[in-house]
């Protein structure tokens, strides 16, 4: 599979409220966007009715590093994405949640793999 056919796997496979689970809380698909680089998946955080949207490029560049290297993890994530990860911290693990959903990789310790 090339890098970026994980976002048409995404958008065939993944859909409006599907459970994320997360290593510590869940999160629900509220809306994906196929034609939106900046904002394909929009997932739920929280009780509050709060969102945060993930990239097209951060899915296309974890698939990429687990192909490469076998895993993501987060020092990877704080690396790559650093503006990222200082806003939207929880995309890594909706990232990795997502990947798990689609039999990708699994969890352990911190390692999605």
């Amino acid at each position: 599979m090339e890098n970026k056919d994980i976002i048409s796997l995404i958008s065939n496979e993944i859909h409006i409220g599907t459970q994320i689970k997360k290593p510590s809380s869940v999160s629900s698909v509220l809306k994906i966007e196929p034609n939106k680089e900046n904002a394909f998946l929009k997932y739920s955080i929280g009780k509050m009715g709060s969102s945060k949207t993930v990239s097209q490029e951060e899915f296309i560049e974890a698939f990429k590093k687990i192909k490469e290297d076998g895993y993501i993890n987060r020092m990877w994530y704080v690396e790559k994405f650093p503006y990222q990860h200082k806003n939207k911290p929880c995309n890594f693990t909706t990232i990795g949640g997502v990947f798990e959903i689609l039999k990708i990789v699994t969890y352990k310790n911190g390692y999605y793999k």
